[in-house]
């Protein structure tokens, strides 16, 4: 919750935000996070205002290629986690360990030599997002939620979520995300907290899942997300499948009919900056 702190991203003009699955204007990502990403680590996804984007050649927005290497294994991944955190829990959520960032900026770098999947990996696993701490202490707080369903925690990062609801007493609970070192971050906070959590690294955002609660934290952090999670919306919509949905006071949310659950301060854990914190918001839709 699963997240990119490109280098130097620009607010998005209305005009273009309404094209993007109908979102709510604002930037991406507050300007303290991108400030705090080493420079140069993600500017391949750095956005350009929109004149200077229609006239951009792949050339321009792709990272130099790199040497050929073996991919890494599913020891490599551990070994990556274990090495690059240190076990916590946030004030939000202390019920909950994690594996948290030891360094919180320098794992961007190593994670982006590790995972080269051409645009490089971001360990967003690798912190508790506002949106995902307060959909877990939501969850904790109103275990009817979920209690005896199966949930759906999608671009799951930690699994923060997933893992709350099973302890709720969610009937079971898969936390999917395509990031091979997220999907290995949460089996082992899994193990942390002693819960039988499913993971997947397929891409479910174009499914239709078979499951009684979706939870969605801190997902719609680009462009094409903000279009693939409003679609998806609407498929949960369509089938009428609930979303337990948790951001942050900076990020676009998909503009659905969400009702207000619920708002809490949660700091981002570990901070990338300094006495900065952020307001989350707990959503539901459906």
């Amino acid at each position: 919750m699963g997240r990119g702190l490109p280098h130097g991203r620009r607010r998005y003009e209305d005009a273009e935000v309404a094209s993007l699955g109908g979102c709510d204007p604002g930037v991406l990502l507050p300007p303290y996070l991108a400030r705090s990403v080493p420079d140069g680590f993600a500017a391949a996804r750095a956005l350009p205002d929109t004149k200077a984007k229609l006239s951009m050649t792949d050339t321009q927005v792709r990272p130099a290629a790199r040497p050929a290497r073996a991919a890494p294994t599913d020891a490599d991944f551990i070994r990556f986690v274990e090495e690059h955190t240190t076990v916590g829990s946030t004030v939000l959520v202390p019920e909950i360990k994690l594996h948290l960032a030891t360094a919180a900026r320098m794992i961007f770098v190593d994670a982006d030599e590790l995972v080269d999947s051409g645009l490089g990996s971001r360990p967003y696993w690798a912190f508790a997002w506002p949106g995902g701490q307060g959909l877990a202490r939501y969850i904790l707080d109103h275990p009817h939620l979920v209690a005896g369903k199966r949930v759906l925690d999608i671009g799951s990062g930690s699994a923060l979520g997933a893992i709350a609801a099973l302890k709720a007493g969610a009937r079971s609970a898969l936390a999917a995300d395509i990031d091979p070192l997220a999907d290995t971050a949460a089996a082992l906070n899994a193990r942390l907290n002693g819960v039988d959590l499913r993971t997947t690294r397929e891409d479910l955002l174009s499914s239709d899942p078979p499951f009684d609660v979706v939870l969605i934290g801190d997902l719609v952090y680009e462009p094409d997300l903000q279009i693939r999670v409003a679609a998806f919306l609407d498929t949960l919509q369509r089938s009428r499948i609930p979303v337990l949905y948790g951001d942050r006071t900076s990020a676009r949310r998909p503009r659905r009919d969400f009702e207000l659950l619920i708002e809490y301060e949660a700091p981002l854990t570990p901070a990338l900056v300094d006495d900065f914190i952020e307001r989350s918001r707990v959503w539901k839709l459906g």
